[in-house]
């Protein structure tokens, strides 16, 4: 037997069991191959220490408290085009010794985000990734953060989860 697939019962199934399956990414990053980042800078770096909120949420407050540093500056960057490249020539400018990169733990990393750490880590000296926000100690978030980063090559960016090791400059 052979069922008649014009008909609009038919039709109706098929359209049902299409829904089911996963959805297929057209544009997948076809991927890059592991490489290591690191600070090309040539004439060396001040001593300023840069502490960037990128697309941080409104309601997480930026800079957290505790953070407070003279020799720290923060600055938060919203993710518009407009907003990265004024900070990327504030960072060209200011060629800090330090940067750290506070990122939304729950936020899902993508190729922006993978673009936007490595133009920060060329402008500027040691560059650190501090995940802000619940679950960052060692749940589900940071693992998938950590996963991401050596997929990128860019483990050594993960930075610890405490605001002294940021305002005391570990890495």
């Amino acid at each position: 037997l052979q069922p008649d697939l014009s008909a609009p019962y038919f039709r109706k199934l098929a359209a049902r069991f299409e829904a089911l399956e996963p959805r297929r990414i057209v544009d997948a990053d076809p991927g890059s191959p592991a490489r290591e980042a690191a600070s090309s800078l040539a004439g060396g770096t001040g001593d300023e220490r840069l502490a960037i909120g990128f697309e941080l949420p409104d309601e997480l407050p930026w800079p957290p408290p505790g953070l407070g540093s003279e020799k720290l500056r923060a600055l938060r960057v919203d993710g518009s085009a407009a907003s990265r490249r004024s900070l990327l020539d504030a960072l060209a400018q200011a060629r800090p010794q330090r940067v750290w990169i506070g990122c939304r733990a729950t936020s899902s990393p993508d190729r922006g985000t993978e673009r936007f750490l490595r133009e920060v880590m060329a402008a500027g000296g040691d560059c650190r990734l501090w995940l802000v926000g619940a679950d960052t100690t060692d749940g589900p978030d940071r693992q998938r953060w950590q996963a991401w980063l050596a997929d990128a090559g860019l483990a050594r960016l993960l930075a610890p989860d405490t605001t002294q090791a940021v305002s005391h400059g570990a890495a």
